[in-house]
């Protein structure tokens, strides 16, 4: 049960296809209580972000989902993330307007983000791997290059998921070395 009295601790987390984060607060005894979950998969040109930005999105997320927990409580809230860089975001010269907007939002809240290993950071790990998301990955077209009978270099369009892109391995002795070109 929220407590409006007590620290609020939010853990982030964001994989390639869905972003994870806990509301959690600390008992007398500093034992972390969880108070809310939230999971969100990430559709169309999210899934294309960098990994900077699907963590700063998951920050923006889950401050949007518990805004009526964060705004106005006597604390400041802890962010913890396992992705070191974000933690430096307010620093940063130039953002893009998406980080910008990210940036905005926030300013609202009294917070501090705090690095902590991803090993360390399981609860918001857990809800941003959820394998009914990584399932629905949707097909990208790759581009690989391939030698036609002529001996020229040519693109070949692949169809596969982001999951089989990952087992793909180019063997370099099936290349022709360049002497024979």
């Amino acid at each position: 049960m929220f407590d409006p009295t007590r620290e609020v601790e939010l853990e982030t987390d964001a994989s390639d296809y869905a972003i994870g984060a806990q509301l959690g607060q600390r008992d007398d005894k500093g034992v972390l209580h969880p108070v809310a979950f939230f999971s969100k998969k990430l559709h169309g040109a999210e899934l294309n972000y960098p990994i900077y930005d699907k963590e700063f999105m998951a920050i923006m997320c889950v401050f949007e989902e518990f805004e009526h927990y964060c705004l106005g409580i006597i604390y400041k809230v802890k962010v913890y993330t396992d992705y070191k860089n974000i933690q430096y975001f307010a620093t940063t010269q130039q953002l893009n307007g998406r980080q910008i907007r990210y940036a905005e939002y926030l300013s609202q809240f009294d917070y501090e983000i705090i690095y902590r290993k991803g090993s360390e950071n399981g609860r918001a790990d857990a809800l941003s791997c959820k394998p009914e998301y990584e399932q629905t990955v949707p097909k990208t077209n790759g581009q690989l290059l391939t030698m036609n009978n002529k001996g020229h270099l040519v693109q070949k369009a692949l169809g596969a998921t982001l999951k089989e892109t990952a087992h793909i391995k180019v063997q370099i002795d099936t290349i022709p070395s360049l002497e024979k070109l």
